[in-house]
């Protein structure tokens, strides 16, 4: 049932049979200023990887993943 959000495929692979842990190949996103980008984005800048994280791979305060953090698990760091 919740196997389809990010953070729950990430934290029980097994169980939601996610194995390998990955981000969905060939997904692209929009930034907010309008360019499109893969998950790898995410991770390309280290010193930029949590604001890029907290700003599009979560839907609320509470950790639920967005649309982008169900595609790109991996890149938002919900394999574990």
């Amino acid at each position: 049932r919740y196997c389809g959000r990010g953070h729950v495929k990430g934290a029980c692979q097994e169980t939601c049979s996610f194995c390998p842990c990955g981000d969905e190949p060939g997904f692209t996103f929009t930034l907010n200023n309008g360019n499109e980008r893969a998950c790898s984005w995410l991770t390309r800048n280290d010193d930029k990887i949590e604001f890029r994280r907290n700003l599009y791979c979560y839907s609320d305060s509470f950790g639920a993943a967005s649309g982008i953090g169900d595609a790109c698990v991996s890149s938002c760091g919900f394999c574990l």
